[in-house]
């Protein structure tokens, strides 16, 4: 299996699709995140009495700083090296295509998954899990500048999972893409889902012409 580097915007189910990649394939990930913590930590930037105060917006506001100074190249550089050396194959959080480009390079037959997902299911999702003060806040949030970039690396994605119903057709979905890579098809242009149409070889079973 070649490396997947996961994106989506905000609340579309990135970190479930990368947890479920782990455990059913035995994938190891490196989350984006994650890796900019530990050089946030490591340079003295952060602490982690910030971090248990305010998590998300202590490593918001560490991850543009070190963004704005440095570009992307060092969490990046230090994301594939993390990779490598423990031989991670899921790259789960990338928010800019300097990233993508990077990691393509390195790994030039890697493929990106792009997870999509309503609107109002990602609202209803971030309210649930405490991250945001109302509709307003989280609109604000999907229109910064990053999340429009994370559009455009969604469109130029390999692979595009439509996340919309239950875990159960996120996991069928999900194990469709896989197949689909692990036999070299491509997907056409589209979401891919996990609602059924008969007469249809597997995994071409989705509505309409196969895809949304």
């Amino acid at each position: 299996m070649e490396p997947i580097i996961l994106v989506g915007k905000r609340s579309a189910g990135k970190g479930v699709v990368g947890d479920y990649l782990s455990s059913k394939y035995d994938l190891g990930k490196v989350v984006f995140s994650e890796v900019i913590k530990e050089i946030g930590l490591e340079r003295g930037e952060i602490t982690y009495e910030q971090l248990e105060r305010d998590r998300r917006g202590t490593l918001a506001d560490w991850a543009t700083r070190l963004r704005n100074v440095e570009g992307n190249e060092t969490h990046t550089l230090r994301a594939i090296e993390k990779a490598k050396e423990e031989e991670l194959y899921v790259f789960d959080g990338s928010r800019h295509p300097d990233e993508v480009k990077m990691i393509k390079e390195e790994f030039p037959y890697s493929n990106v998954l792009s997870i999509d997902s309503p609107l109002f299911l990602r609202y209803k999702r971030t309210l649930e899990a405490g991250r945001t003060s109302g509709l307003l806040h989280f609109i604000r949030l999907s229109l910064k500048p990053s999340e429009r970039l994370i559009s455009q690396m969604m469109v130029d994605a390999d692979y595009t999972i439509w996340n919309n119903s239950s875990l159960e057709c996120l996991y069928e979905s999900v194990d469709k893409v896989v197949w689909m890579m692990e036999n070299d098809i491509k997907q056409p242009r589209g979401y891919l889902t996990c609602m059924p149409r008969k007469n249809m070889p597997y995994p071409y079973n989705f509505p309409a012409d196969g895809f949304m």
